[in-house]
């Protein structure tokens, strides 16, 4: 079941590397993931990052406000679950501590791409070889 797992992860990230080399404009790209968000900051491209983090903040200010108040809503839970998967309890606790796995685990991922590509010339544009 691991090996299956992995496979498909390889394969994926094959497919993902590939498409992130053949980004339109890419070769005219001269940042590093290192400085991409200074790029970004002086073309003027991060205010629609901001204003997509800005409505979607607002838009969780009722549950933030309920959380306060002494509701027994837990945070970040929103009541959107048009599939069904949070109906067996069990399965959605598993869900939930799956979903604070991966977020840590893109956390690393992404101090590790950073971290390379400060620490090592000759990694330059790494992970987009």
């Amino acid at each position: 079941m691991i090996g299956h797992n992995l496979r498909q992860l390889t394969f994926l990230t094959k497919i993902f590397m590939s498409a992130a080399n053949q980004a339109p404009y890419a070769e005219t790209l001269s940042v590093t993931s290192l400085t991409a968000h200074d790029a970004t900051v002086a073309t003027g491209q991060m205010w629609l990052l901001l204003i997509a983090c800005g409505v979607l903040e607002v838009a969780g200010a009722a549950g933030i406000a309920a959380t306060l108040s002494g509701s027994d809503r837990k945070p970040g839970y929103f009541a959107f679950d048009p599939l069904g998967f949070g109906k067996d309890p069990k399965q959605m606790e598993r869900m939930e501590l799956s979903e604070i796995k991966n977020g840590r685990l893109a956390m690393l991922a992404f101090s590790g791409i950073v971290t390379q590509d400060a620490l090592f010339e000759h990694a330059k544009n790494f992970p987009y070889l």
